[in-house]
This record gives structure tokens, C-alpha cells and sequence, in this order.
């Protein structure tokens, strides 16, 4: 039986140790609905409260910009359909770009279906918008400008501060889904300008079930659950305090450990991507490789099958996968790559690699060394 060795941390991360015992102890000693007035429940708001003011500290905003969610889908589906709903007196058009996440492209294409307007933005060939057909795209209709931070197949980092400022100069909120780009790189939501951000914790070692909306002060929306009246009456239902601990937990981790993890990413995608590119032909590196996460690494192989490429790795012990993990079943061309203008014969053969914080430098080397006789015989076989 081969080691297992998981390679998909774009996908979902395992939970960190330290998040486990963090979540554990909430488990085991407290309980109570933060809502209540008792001293159980005094417990549990308490705990909500020290997690709100540590994500204000990362974000740099104030503890009532935080809104606690069940997941980063929720948030993007939250901002969306509640800031159309509440500013359709103004207007009615909505911009995205062609490289979002299906959560936001998704929730686009329905309020499209219900009478709003929305324009997608096209990408180069590395995945960045043209600001300039943003700035061309922005009318008196325009109601909000959402462009995702780091696409989650290709890495590719998008200028946010320049992006906000061109809505900012037409009265137009921006927000962004900054679930890839969270953890991995320093977020201070004054300075980059954005009116909201969506981040979860399943993508930085913590619980899948928690995420956060960062809202700025004087945005009001209507809420996607209605209920209690939970998070400032912007998210109805109980919060679930273990998880949200756990996603605060995750975060402090990576702000202490970003700048070695990054560099340990960076080496590793330079070496996968400098061994591979000597080793196997008619290979594509997708993305912005100098500016984009160094941990995505997208590569494509013109004549080979993804399903093949992963079903033959997956035998070898190897977890990757052939880009957003986010369409269950989904085995259409990626949209994301056909935005960027890369051939179908390439996009068909396309593995997303993304190493994480448990990965080891030999897991890297026995995978690059293995990867061109998969290839070689997955391209006889397509």
C-alpha cells in the first residue's frame, strides 16, 4: 500500500492539531447559547467576542465589521443577493469577472435570472482583469463590483487596491472573495480599500463550517437567513462558538508562521515547475507564476485526460486534483482556463498541485519524480 501523501490543500486543509485541542477544550468545558443571559452563556459570548476582536486585529477593522458565517459560500451568496436586494432603488447591474468562484458566478447568474444586470469581465492569459474595462463597465446602475482576491485554480492575484479605488471614484461597493489569498498573505482591509471580504477556515487549517464576512461600517444588506437576529441582525442562527474559536485559532497560527510557509511554497513550486518543464513536453504553467500563490501550481498537458492523470496518481498514493473542487461531480472544461484563453487540448489534461503545511520536501521530490512516466502513459491511453 502506498504512503498518502495530499497534494489538495486549495481544495480543503486538514485540521491543524493545535486548532483540534483549541476546539476540544470548548467542547469538553463549555456550552451554552451565546445569546442567553446565564453565566453559560455569558461563557460562550465571551469566546465569541475575544474571536471577533482577534479577526478585527488581522483585518485591521473594528470588531463589529466581523460577521461570522457557516461557510465562504454563504458569505458570497450573503453580499450578493443581500446588497442587490437592499440597493435596487439605485440601481440594478452587478460586475464580476469570468475567473470567480462558482459561489459568486453562480449567485450572479441567478439574480440575472431576476431582473438584474451583470457584466463579466474577461481575463488575460495569466488570469488578470483589464482594469480599463472595468473603469469602461461601471455605469449609474452600478450597484457593486465583486472580484475574487486569488482565483482557487490558478493562483492568480488580482490589484485589489487599484480595483477599489475605481469603484470607490463611481460611489460603487467593492467586494472581494479573498478565500485562497486569507492567511497566505497579509489583509488590511482599510489599506487595500475593499468594502467587503469574505474568508473561511477550512482553507487555513481550521473547521469546515466557519467562515466570516468583513463588512464596512454604514453597509447595511438584507440578510440572507432571517431568524434571531444573530451577528447584528446580518446573520440569523446560533454561532457556533467551537468553530468560530477554531477558524481564530487557525488564523493566529498562520500569522505567526506565514512568512516560512510561504517561502517553503515558493521553493516547491519553483521545483516542481523547473523539474517538470525539463522532463515532459507540451506542458503549460497556468497563472501568474512570479506574482500569483506560490501555493496553486497549475499545470496543463496538452493530449493527456486529468481524470486519468489523477485516477493513476491517486494509485501512487498521490491526493491532487484537476482544479476547483468546489462543482461536485463536475467534469466539464474549466472555465477559469478557457477565460485565459488556453486550448482545449491542454485544458483537458490540467492538474492543480497545492502543498500545504504537512507536506515534506521528499513527498515534492518523489512526486515530480514520478509525474512524467504518469503522464506518458496517461497521453497513450487518452
Amino acid at each position: 500500500m502506498n504512503e498518502k501523501i495530499y497534494l489538495d490543500n486549495a481544495a480543503t486543509t486538514p485540521l491543524d492539531p493545535r486548532v483540534r485541542e483549541t476546539m476540544f477544550e470548548i467542547y469538553k468545558s463549555h456550552w451554552g447559547n451565546p445569546s442567553g443571559v446565564h453565566r453559560f452563556s455569558k461563557t460562550m459570548a465571551g469566546l465569541l467576542e475575544e474571536a471577533r476582536e482577534q479577526f478585527a486585529g488581522f483585518l485591521g477593522c473594528k470588531p463589529g465589521e466581523i460577521v461570522f458565517t457557516g461557510s465562504a459560500t454563504e458569505s458570497n451568496n450573503t453580499v450578493l443577493k443581500g446588497i442587490a436586494r437592499t440597493l435596487q432603488y439605485k440601481g440594478n447591474h452587478i460586475i464580476i469577472s469570468r475567473i470567480e468562484h462558482p459561489s459568486v458566478a453562480k449567485t450572479a447568474g441567478f439574480l440575472q435570472k431576476n431582473g438584474f444586470d451583470v457584466t463579466t469581465l474577461k481575463a488575460d492569459r495569466q488570469g488578470h482583469i483589464d482594469l480599463q474595462e472595468l473603469k469602461s463597465q461601471i455605469r449609474k446602475e452600478t450597484i457593486l463590483v465583486s472580484i475574487i482576491f486569488a482565483n482557487n485554480e490558478i493562483g492568480t492575484v488580482q490589484p485589489l487596491k487599484e480595483i477599489a479605488k475605481i469603484c470607490h471614484q463611481s460611489g460603487v461597493l467593492f467586494h472581494t472573495d479573498a478565500v485562497q489569498a486569507f492567511g497566505k498573505r497579509k489583509i488590511k482591509v482599510k489599506e487595500l480599500g475593499v468594502d467587503l471580504l469574505t474568508a473561511t477556515a477550512h482553507k487555513i487549517y481550521g473547521p469546515v463550517g466557519s467562515a466570516l464576512l468583513y463588512c464596512n461600517s454604514g453597509i447595511n444588506f438584507e440578510p440572507l437567513l432571517h431568524g434571531g437576529g444573530q451577528e447584528d441582525g446580518k446573520r440569523a442562527s446560533t454561532e457556533n462558538i467551537a468553530a468560530i474559536s477554531g477558524f481564530a485559532r487557525a488564523a493566529d497560527i498562520y500569522e505567526q508562521e506565514r512568512d516560512e510557509e510561504n517561502a517553503r511554497y515558493e521553493k516547491w513550486k519553483k521545483e516542481i515547475i523547473r523539474t517538470l518543464d525539463g522532463k515532459i513536453p507540451d506542458m503549460l504553467v497556468n497563472g501568474d507564476v512570479q506574482k500569483g500563490l506560490h501555493n496553486i501550481i497549475s499545470l496543463s498537458f496538452k493530449g493527456a485526460d486529468s481524470q486519468l492523470l489523477m485516477m493513476q496518481l491517486d494509485r501512487m498514493g498521490f491526493a491532487v486534483s484537476s482544479g476547483s473542487a468546489c462543482s461536485s461531480g463536475s467534469v466539464k472544461p474549466s472555465g477559469i482556463l478557457q477565460a485565459c484563453g488556453i486550448p482545449d487540448s491542454f485544458i483537458r489534461g490540467t492538474l492543480r498541485i497545492s502543498p500545504g503545511r504537512f507536506n515534506k520536501d521528499e513527498e515534492i521530490e518523489k512526486f515530480v519524480r514520478i509525474l512524467p512516466d504518469i503522464v506518458e502513459k496517461v497521453r497513450k491511453l487518452s
